[in-house]
């Protein structure tokens, strides 16, 4: 009698266990594409910490850096690494995309935000990634504008309130090296714009030189017609473009 109460309790004992590991949701042992799909994240997710390999590796080229940010020769030699020169519209697209704030150097915080928002996981993937940005800047007045008016921060430096006529002379040269009417604004510039550059007349000047003023009549009526700094009014009188 014994044996047979012992094993009837060990008959229930299991039959219990059985209905215990039964009533796991199916959702906890994933399997097939929901697998698949964990899988793919946990890969994704390692891969593109390989970035923040990338930026360590880079951070530590310039030993005399005491903050977490690439610069110097890391900075240089990741310039080389996407293949762009440092005064380069390439160049100031891809700081843009970094969301670069400081002069000369790129920030942990920025590095990571912009790989992570951009899903980019290897250094292949960015240099194909600013070719993209690249040709979207240049066919796109409206991408353009928008990084160009961004720069103006960086471009100044983190120790002047406003930027030099100097410095925002090369930073134009950069942007509008290819544009007619800014070789005209630039000898103008050169020889009667005094003082600093707002960020006002940096943004202006961008609208400026950007519009098409040489495609229709009416394009040039509505240069014309808009209100204009008083640097830029200047020079549209100099260029026989009468300012309103």
């Amino acid at each position: 009698m014994k044996n047979a109460s012992r094993t009837k309790a060990s008959v229930s004992l299991m039959r219990d266990r059985n209905l215990s590991n039964s009533s796991v949701p199916a959702a906890t042992r994933p399997t097939g594409p929901a697998a698949k799909g964990a899988v793919t994240l946990f890969v994704s997710k390692s891969a593109r910490s390989d970035m923040e390999l990338v930026f360590d590796r880079l951070h530590a080229l310039d030993k005399s850096t005491q903050s977490d940010t690439i610069s110097g020769k890391g900075l240089a030699q990741f310039f080389c690494e996407v293949s762009v020169e440092a005064s380069s519209l390439e160049c100031m697209v891809l700081l843009w995309k970094l969301g670069a704030t400081q002069q000369g150097c790129i920030t942990r915080p920025e590095w990571l935000l912009s790989m992570y928002a951009n899903g980019i996981e290897s250094v292949a993937q960015l240099r194909q990634k600013l070719g993209e940005w690249v040709k979207d800047v240049r066919e796109s007045s409206g991408a353009f504008l928008l990084m160009y008016t961004y720069m103006y921060d960086y471009i100044r430096g983190e120790e002047d309130r406003r930027m030099t006529r100097t410095t925002a002379i090369n930073g134009w040269d950069v942007f509008f090296g290819q544009n007619k009417r800014y070789a005209k604004w630039k000898t103008w510039a050169v020889a009667n714009l005094t003082g600093d550059v707002s960020r006002d007349l940096w943004r202006q000047l961008g609208i400026f030189l950007t519009m098409d003023t040489d495609a229709t009549q009416s394009s040039d009526d509505q240069v014309l017609a808009l209100s204009w700094p008083s640097a830029i009014a200047d020079f549209m009188e100099t260029d026989n473009l009468p300012a309103s």
